[in-house]
Parts: C-alpha cells; sequence; structure tokens
C-alpha cells in the first residue's frame, strides 16, 4: 500500500474525530443552534465528515490494506457468518437512510410552490405531481442540506468508532488475561489460569472519548444554565437577549426555549449513566486511583443535567425527567448484584439527593406554572392549531408538503389574519406526518426499526445490557416530548439524538472474538 495512502487514511480518521468531538461541544452551546449561521455552521461540519468518510472509504476499496476495525470478524467460515449478519444490517440501514435524503432531495427539486412571505400567496410552479413534490421550495432545500448533513454525520461517527485505535490495536494483537477471561464469560467457557471473577473489558477508546466529551460538556452546560437561572440573568449564556422569550423563566442556559434545553439534558443524561455503568464494570481492569475519579466525575455529570430536567419549569420536560430517573434507577439496581448493598444504597440516595435539590431549586417555579394551568385553557391555542394541522395532513396524505414546509403553510392555512402563526406544531409526530407524508413516514420508522435490530446480531463491541436500556430510555424519553412539544426540530436535540443511535448501533448484546 502506498505510504500516501496510508498518511492521507490516518489524517483524514484523525480529523474525523476532532470534528465530531467539535460538533458535541458546538451543537447546545450555539443557542441550541436555532440561528440560521449556527445550523449552517453544523450543517458544514457534517458535510466535511462527509467528505472524510468519502476519502476513507475510497482508499480502503483501491487498496487490500486491513485497517484494525472492530467490524473484522476474520476469514474463517463462522467469522464470515457472523460479519455478514452485522453486514447485512448496515447495509439495510444504510439504503433507507440513503433513501430518506433522496426523499427529501426529490421534494425539495420538484417543488411545486414556493411561498411569498411579502404578499402571503403561494407562487406555482410546474412540477412532476406522481413524484413527491414540496409545497415551499426553498424551507425543503433548507432541510435536505440539514438531513443530509446529519445522516453523513451518522455514517461518519459509526465508521470513527468501529476503527480502532493504537492502543486498542495493540492489545487486540496483545490480550491481556483479562481480555482472555472476558471471552470465557461471553461463551460461557472456563479460562484456564484466569479467574472469571474478572468483569468485562471498558468500551474501546474511541466510543470512550466520544462518551466522555458528551458527559463533561453536558455537565458545564448544566452547570452553566444552574448559574444563570440562580442570578435571574435572562440573557442567553449572559450574552444575548432572544425577542422572543425575553424572561427568564421562559429561558435555560443557552436555550431561549426551555422545554429545549429539557429536551437536550433528557437525552444526554441517561447515556451518561450508561457510560458510568460500563465503566463501573471494568474497574478492575483501569488504574484504580484514576478510576476512583473519573467514574464518580461521571456519575456527578449525570445527576447534574438529571438535576437541570426537574428546575427548568417545564412542565412535560420535568415530568419526562422524573419518569426517566426513575426508569434508570431501576434498571441499574436490577442489574447490582444481590449481595451490593452498598451501591443499591448509593444508587437511592443518588435519586433521592436529585429529586431533592429539583425540589429545593426549581419546585417554587413549577408549581406555579401547576397551578396556573388549566386543561381547557392551556390547549385552547393547540387544539386550534392541531385542528389546522390535522386538515393540513388529510390534504397531503401520501407525500406530505415537503420537509421543513409546516411554518410557512401554517401561516397561510390560518382560518384569521388575527390568530396567532405558530412556526413548530408542539406535536412532532404529527408534524412528521404533514411534512413526510406516510410514505416519508414509512421509511423514517423503518429505518429506526433497523437501527435497534443491530443490538441482536453479532458484534465486536459489547456494550452489556445496561448502557443499551439507558439509550432507549433517553431515545423514549425523546419520543415522549415530541407528542406534546417539538425536540426534533432543535438542531442540537436532534443531533444529540442521532448521537444516542449512533452509539446504539455500534454496540452488540452477543460479542464475537
Amino acid at each position: 500500500m502506498s505510504p500516501c495512502k496510508l498518511t492521507l487514511h490516518s489524517y483524514s480518521d484523525a480529523l474525523s474525530g476532532l470534528i465530531i468531538c467539535a460538533e458535541i461541544i458546538f451543537s447546545p452551546w450555539a443557542f441550541g443552534t436555532t440561528d440560521h449561521w449556527s445550523i449552517w455552521t453544523m450543517n458544514i461540519f457534517g458535510l466535511l465528515l462527509g467528505l472524510l468518510l468519502g476519502i476513507k472509504l475510497l482508499i480502503r476499496a483501491s487498496t487490500r490494506y486491513q485497517f484494525p476495525r472492530w467490524d473484522d470478524f476474520g476469514e474463517d467460515e463462522e467469522g464470515f457468518f457472523k460479519g455478514q449478519r452485522f453486514r447485512i444490517t448496515r447495509i439495510a440501514l444504510a439504503i433507507f437512510s440513503g433513501l430518506i435524503v433522496l426523499y427529501c432531495l426529490i421534494h425539495a427539486w420538484n417543488s411545486k410552490c414556493t411561498v411569498d412571505m411579502t404578499t402571503f400567496t403561494l407562487s406555482e410552479r410546474p412540477c412532476i405531481s406522481w413524484l413527491p413534490h414540496s409545497f415551499d421550495g426553498p424551507s425543503c432545500w433548507e432541510a435536505f442540506w440539514r438531513y443530509l448533513a446529519l445522516t453523513l454525520s451518522f455514517w461518519a461517527i459509526h465508521d470513527w468508532l468501529m476503527g480502532k485505535s493504537p492502543k486498542d490495536a495493540r492489545h487486540s494483537r496483545h490480550p491481556s488475561p483479562q481480555e482472555h477471561a472476558l471471552v470465557g464469560q461471553t461463551s460461557g467457557l472456563p479460562v484456564p489460569g484466569v479467574s472469571n471473577s474478572v468483569v468485562n473489558s471498558p468500551l474501546p477508546s474511541r466510543l470512550s472519548l466520544l462518551l466522555w466529551v458528551l458527559c463533561i460538556n453536558g455537565a458545564l452546560l448544566g452547570l452553566e444554565a444552574i448559574i444563570q437561572r440562580a442570578c435571574a440573568s435572562n440573557y442567553l449564556l449572559f450574552l444575548r437577549l432572544p425577542p422572543e422569550q425575553p424572561t427568564v423563566e421562559a429561558q435555560f442556559g443557552p436555550y431561549a426555549y426551555r422545554s429545549n434545553a429539557c429536551q437536550y439534558f433528557n437525552l444526554v443524561w441517561p447515556v451518561c449513566v450508561g457510560f458510568w455503568w460500563t465503566l463501573r464494570r471494568g474497574r478492575r481492569q483501569s488504574n484504580p486511583g484514576l478510576g476512583v475519579i473519573l467514574r464518580p466525575a461521571v456519575l456527578i455529570s449525570a445527576a447534574i443535567m438529571a438535576l437541570c430536567t426537574l428546575i427548568t419549569a417545564s412542565r412535560l420536560g420535568a415530568f419526562t425527567g422524573a419518569v426517566s430517573i426513575l426508569a434508570a434507577a431501576i434498571v441499574i439496581w436490577t442489574g447490582t448484584r444481590s449481595g451490593d448493598n452498598k451501591l443499591k444504597w448509593g444508587i437511592a440516595g443518588t435519586v433521592l439527593l436529585v429529586f431533592g435539590l429539583g425540589f429545593l431549586m426549581g419546585w417554587d417555579r413549577l408549581a406555579g406554572r401547576l397551578s396556573e394551568f388549566n386543561i381547557d385553557e392551556g390547549f385552547a391555542n393547540r387544539n386550534i392549531m392541531y385542528e389546522l394541522a390535522d386538515q393540513m395532513a388529510v390534504d397531503n396524505p401520501v407525500w406530505g408538503t415537503g420537509p421543513g414546509t409546516f411554518a410557512n403553510l401554517y401561516f397561510l392555512y390560518r382560518k384569521d389574519p388575527g390568530e396567532d402563526w405558530f412556526a413548530q406544531l408542539h406535536n412532532d409526530w404529527l408534524e412528521t406526518q404533514i411534512t413526510f407524508g406516510w410514505v416519508g413516514c414509512g421509511l423514517l420508522a423503518i429505518a429506526f426499526a433497523i437501527l435497534l435490530s443491530r443490538w441482536f446480531a453479532t458484534g465486536r463491541i459489547g456494550g452489556g445490557r445496561r448502557l443499551p436500556l439507558l439509550l432507549l430510555i433517553a431515545m423514549a424519553g425523546a419520543f415522549l416530548q415530541a407528542r406534546w412539544d417539538f425536540p426534533f426540530q432543535i438542531y442540537s436535540t436532534l443531533f444529540a439524538f442521532m448521537i444516542a443511535c449512533s452509539v446504539f448501533f455500534a454496540l452488540s448484546r452477543h460479542r464475537y472474538r
């Protein structure tokens, strides 16, 4: 193999890791990535990751050099069939994710109308009626670039996670006695000379790095948000006064809308709890002195973010956070050994501490909003909005109106010019049905089902059972909040959901040696 190609592959791989970490850090701090400049910054990051991924794939296809990877199952017969299951799942997901992006592209290219917001009219243009077509071309093009960047980011993250770091490659060539013990535990066979009481090894270096960045960044974000709320500052990050939500109670941290902040934290902190549990399982194979410091830091980071979900004053967010905290506690409790009372008391104490601090720091605001809440009055505006949205869905059942077109089209659907104009529906399930149609929703559902099925296939990265379960808790919380809010319309929240999906897709229930 040419040394130039090897060097180019190494640099592309290293640069991909840097961009991935930069995306994780940038997306929430850039005011939730809701401004045009921040959205396009993330789009450029995603397109760069796609370009680097293309370079790496081209080099691999043009050479016979076998780069150290976790998805290399070997050339023996058993490895071939195990690898086939993994490859089939990956190819199927790649096909459907490509179809989703193509679906958005056809919508944007084959636009039937453009909404003129100066005259508040639809300007029609010729289109192919039997193909997917949008009712607002410019909005659909923006959505296409966003979904293309997210899709490329997903596959770039997956490819980067599947690559072995130099440290992991050395350990693979010279496995330690503990790693031999891990194989014995996984297969159920005894390993001569090594006690099977040795716990499973930690996650690969790259996956650990990604989760470390996610945890530390989320904890710092949560601390900033708590300090900002305590100072009663209505300037986001103490820098900018948002015109839409100028009050302290409506904001949280860098987010102008408190519920969006709550949605982000509810997505990240369960992942951190799963990471902590995985580190704890591998505690005997790492530096004990360093582990005493690092493992609690991960749990403290998760507790800070879980606390933020209770003090944002978001009613749905606090409910989702409380349910998720109890679900996570049950998952961890059931994973502890029967005689490990110290850990069980620690879990109970952490949960009580988070709820207690949440009550002290955020109950006044949340109680005030709950006492003022009347279900008829509270949902009066939303019921009007849902009636118009239902009509939009009935008018465009198959192809939808086009991704990203809801805000401008809703303005034209209003019966009275004096009615409020909502840019988001506060129901992502219905908004997705309106904009993507049943065909697009079907593609999204199949792609997500394929992603979930990956865990049941044999793989090289085994995350145990608790980490995937906690990832599912995070994703389920996002889906619950999507029924009455719009987490998937906010770039940073959607990117955090994509990170959770990437980590889940890298894991497997059964480890193959």
